[in-house]
């Protein structure tokens, strides 16, 4: 008797296994036919199996999983409940596409009439998501004048081979050696990021610079360096207007305002490389000792510098542009550029669109400023600071590839 209960026994926790595993077996079937068609099954108990997919994205507000759940059913051709329609148009809803969101919820109360379960909802849901796309059309058109403003201000650097470097003889040993550099082709911005441009990042994203953020920025005066923790890129010691070239920015806050502008235009703006960059402040790589002349005594007619800028910068464009019709590329501000600095990479640069260090501890600034002296606005010259460094005499121009 005890042999036969104990056979029992072990029957039971046999039996017992066996569910289980058959159980997790129906739940990896479940979740294989939920992720994709198995044409094992008919078509109705797949669509009922995406159904309940779909359901749970919603519940978990993973609305992009939903709307792939959704759009599987349509293509498996099944016949689906009259609230799918609903449902669907509230996903689409979720992750921004508003166009077909309410395509679906027009279907849904076409189809369920004023007795549809869903109907008080569906006509919230179409109240929504007008609004929301007037506002989102109102932004795509904003962003498309913004685009167009943006690439009316580019211009187009033709590809070319120019000898980069300290062409006069007279510069900094790590402008030597001068070198035969090819860069593609790709657009420059005419003018340095303007304080406008800049204040509209700032108010659109809440954006904190780092000198907003961190300890001011240092400012030059009597020859050195000096720490100002009340000054920052809109406070910068000096008036501006909103055509002035912005300053006080780091190389990480150059990178951010890209990232935005990216974002709010779909392109994929950049800083220059640092031999784009002298390749066009060369007028696309002509033998220039400074953006657009050779000749020190007319070096005002194109550039704000220590001489003439009465210690502040200038609004952007004032004075005459080089030969490919950039303005202010020697002086008014230092330009960053995307490089990692290194004093004997011209010992080893590629020919071919070279890029800088694949590391460093600085980043490289070009060009001079307001309070450069001529030596310092040179085109082939190379200075450099770590990238959260920012000053009143430091921007920087836009760079993209065509």
């Amino acid at each position: 008797m005890k042999s036969i209960q104990n056979r029992s026994r072990i029957q039971v926790v046999i039996n017992s296994l066996i569910f289980s595993i058959l159980l997790m077996h129906v739940n990896t079937v479940i979740m294989s036919v939920a992720s994709a068609q198995d044409d094992g099954l008919p078509v109705e108990i797949q669509a009922d199996l995406i159904m309940k997919s779909a359901q749970k994205s919603t519940v978990e507000k993973k609305w992009d999983a939903a709307v792939v759940d959704y759009e599987k059913l349509i293509k498996l051709e099944a016949v689906l409940p009259v609230e799918f329609s609903f449902h669907y148009a509230e996903a689409l809803f979720k992750v921004g596409k508003y166009d077909n969101s309410l395509v679906n919820l027009k279907k849904y109360i076409k189809t369920v009439g004023r007795d549809g379960a869903n109907y008080n909802d569906a006509l919230d849901l179409v109240i929504e998501v007008k609004e929301k796309k007037t506002e989102n059309d109102a932004k795509k058109e904003l962003a498309e004048r913004f685009l167009k403003e943006l690439n009316k201000d580019m211009v187009l650097v033709n590809g070319s081979c120019f000898m980069m470097g300290d062409n006069f003889g007279d510069g900094d040993r790590n402008e030597q050696p001068v070198h035969e550099v090819c860069v593609d082709g790709f657009y420059v911005g005419k003018h340095e990021i303007s304080v406008s441009a800049f204040r509209d990042f700032v108010k659109e994203t809440g954006y904190e610079t780092e000198s907003n953020a961190g300890d001011g920025m240092p400012y030059f005066a009597d020859k050195e360096w000096k720490e100002d923790h009340n000054r920052y890129w809109d406070k910068p010691g000096f008036s501006q207007t909103n055509i002035h070239p912005i300053v006080g920015v780091s190389w990480y806050d150059t990178q951010e305002y890209i990232n935005w502008l990216n974002y709010k235009t779909g392109m994929n703006f950049r800083l220059p490389t640092e031999a784009e960059w002298e390749c066009a402040a060369r007028s696309g790589g002509k033998k220039e000792k400074w953006a657009g002349t050779s000749n020190e005594s007319g070096l005002g007619r194109y550039t704000w510098y220590e001489g003439n800028s009465g210690k502040r910068t200038h609004p952007v464009g004032q004075k005459e542009p080089n030969g490919l019709g950039l303005y202010d590329m020697s002086g008014n501000v230092w330009e960053w550029v995307e490089d990692w600095y290194d004093k004997d990479y011209y010992e080893k640069s590629p020919e071919k669109n070279p890029k800088g260090s694949s590391a460093g501890i600085h980043h490289i600034i070009r060009g001079g400023s307001w309070s450069s002296f001529p030596r310092f606005m040179r085109a082939s010259h190379r200075l450099s600071f770590s990238p959260d460094h920012r000053d009143a005499c430091l921007g920087f121009r836009l760079a993209r590839t065509p």
